[in-house]
């Protein structure tokens, strides 16, 4: 895999640029030393990437990035929607502030940051793993102890409003933000898109929960993710309110890209760096 970066140099900075293709934009990123993490997550996900550019007319409403990490969707999905607002939601200071950074350099003003531990509860959560990228457990037992909100409650403090997608990618505390947020589900019927580890993860019952609770129709997207286990695939919940054509969604992609069967093993799946342009 070979990269296409500009570098762009004044007197006193330097900075890049990369065409994230499966997006439609093309980013601005701060000289950094996460630039190359973040110019390599443009073929990360693509099939992820590709089928979000598709459905972004459909999606009605702001978009949450819960786990934003690095802003390598928050900050593509805001400059591809300018007329909705990304909330970019993460606990760690340092990513909170490179979103920023990103932000700025690419002139985007609908990204709103918000430095959050998100559950299904106000409750104490730690860990003792490196707060950029690191998964929590109720309790105090970690050296970083922080406290946990909801989606529920940052909707009724105002923080989030007119919620049309969530993105939950948070290490293992998916069903515990979705329990958090049945008033959004409830009112809104957001898109949702879900990263779960097969072998690890409860994935049917979150699924059952949200297509039984909620009235989802669940696909898993069937695409390996570089850099990650190899049981890690992405979940996309469609809501009852809208009628999506998936087959026209999988007719544009090519092959069997959105799986609604449940029982499917990891076997067969596209791998993300090799699909074609």
């Amino acid at each position: 895999m070979s990269l296409l970066i500009d570098e762009y140099r004044t007197e006193d900075s330097v900075h890049y640029g990369i065409n994230f293709k499966h997006d439609g934009v093309y980013v601005k990123i701060p000289h950094h030393a996460r630039t190359l993490d973040y110019a390599q997550r443009v073929d990360h996900e693509m099939l992820f990437r590709r089928i979000h550019t598709r459905l972004r007319h459909a999606i009605k409403g702001n978009w949450i990035d819960m786990g934003a990490w690095i802003g390598d969707n928050a900050i593509p999905w805001a400059l591809q929607n300018p007329d909705r607002v990304v909330y970019a939601i993460d606990p760690s200071p340092e990513n909170c502030a490179f979103i920023r950074q990103l932000a700025d350099l690419n002139d985007v003003s609908n990204v709103t940051i918000l430095q959050k531990v998100v559950s299904d509860a106000v409750k104490q959560v730690s860990t003792s793993e490196d707060l950029s990228h690191c998964s929590f457990k109720e309790g105090t037992e970690g050296s970083c102890v922080l406290e946990s909100t909801t989606l529920d409650i940052l909707h009724d403090l105002g923080h989030i409003t007119d919620i049309g997608y969530i993105h939950l990618d948070v290490e293992g505390m998916e069903m515990d933000v979705v329990l958090g947020a049945s008033e959004i589900l409830d009112r809104y019927q957001p898109f949702l898109s879900i990263e779960q580890h097969l072998d690890t993860d409860d994935y049917q019952k979150l699924v059952d929960y949200l297509n039984h609770k909620h009235r989802y129709r669940t696909f898993m997207i069937h695409e390996i993710l570089p850099g990650n286990r190899l049981d890690c695939r992405n979940f996309l919940c469609f809501p009852s309110r809208v009628d999506v054509d998936v087959d026209a969604i999988v007719k544009d992609l090519g092959g069997s890209v959105l799986l609604e069967e449940m029982g499917v093993g990891i076997g067969g799946a596209v791998m993300s760096d090799a699909v074609a342009d």
